[in-house]
């Protein structure tokens, strides 16, 4: 009996040894499982904020690229209307200081302004007297009946130094609105002789300066008033600037980069580049 009953304690006692070992064994494996989970959720974690910086790096690099290329775009616009401008500032220079002019031969100066503009239909050249008569006018025939309209005594004034100046979007008189280059002629500065600018003129500008689809391309006067935009031509012409870009502008703000709404309600990413010489 003592000998079963010994064998008996002695498995008993195998038995509680094994069955410790083998709880031992799970412990270790529900921490080994606990530790593997751990680093695996520490592991989703630090990719996850991997992913999101880069992420983020990408997202500003991406949108510094889009303002740094719609700033330049703006600022190529800008230069090629002021081009234009200096070139029309050039025929207007090489009018009033002909001898045409000199010796008031208007009837040789309309030939010599209408061979300037070389049948251009968006632009054409007049010559005015301080009382709103007109002396020549390519808009219309040679020879037909001048219309007459006083000038803004403003442009007077800002013509009495002798240099040029660039008009705001105004009512024209034969056209609903223009964009105008003025010059005085003569020592007194009784004349003046402008190169008046349908908004249509401006067109070819973007178009030709390649405007990427997708993008708008608006010019405004100093009023903040739409002389042209592509797309939408016409159909914007003479519309206020609204919102932040109506801020920015009236802030004087010359250049820069900002969020803004288009007259449509779109959000958009928007660049102004102020012209140095309107």
């Amino acid at each position: 009996m003592r000998t079963t009953a010994g064998c008996y304690s002695s498995t008993y006692n195998l038995l509680i040894a094994f069955a410790i070992y083998q709880g031992q064994i799970r412990a270790m494996l529900h921490s080994v499982r606990a530790y593997l989970l751990t680093l695996v959720a520490i592991c989703i974690v630090l990719a996850t904020c991997a992913f999101a910086f880069l992420a983020a790096g990408a997202v500003e690099t991406s949108q510094k690229r889009a303002e740094a290329q719609t700033l330049e775009t703006a600022k190529v616009l800008s230069q090629a209307v002021d081009r234009e401008l200096q070139h029309s500032i050039g025929v207007l220079t090489a009018l009033r200081e002909s001898r045409a002019a000199n010796r008031q031969e208007w009837s040789i100066l309309d030939q010599q302004a209408r061979a300037a503009i070389n049948g251009n239909t968006d632009t054409w050249i007049v010559v005015q007297d301080r009382s709103g008569r007109q002396l020549v006018n390519t808009r219309l025939p040679k020879g037909a009946a001048l219309p007459r309209g006083a000038a803004p005594q403003h442009m007077w004034g800002e013509l009495q130094s002798g240099a040029q100046r660039v008009c705001d979007l105004v009512e024209g008189q034969l056209e609903k609105h223009v964009v105008c280059v003025d010059a005085a002629i003569g020592p007194s500065r009784q004349f003046a002789i402008s190169m008046m600018f349908r908004p249509q003129f401006f067109e070819s500008i973007v178009r030709r300066e390649g405007v990427s689809e997708g993008s708008i391309a608006t010019l405004v006067d100093s009023n903040a008033r739409v002389i042209w935009r592509n797309p939408g031509g016409l159909a914007y012409v003479g519309r206020q600037a609204t919102g932040d870009m109506l801020e920015a502008l009236q802030a004087g703000r010359r250049t820069g980069v900002l969020e803004s709404t288009t007259l449509d309600g779109v959000r958009v990413l928007s660049a102004i580049q102020q012209s140095p010489l309107s």
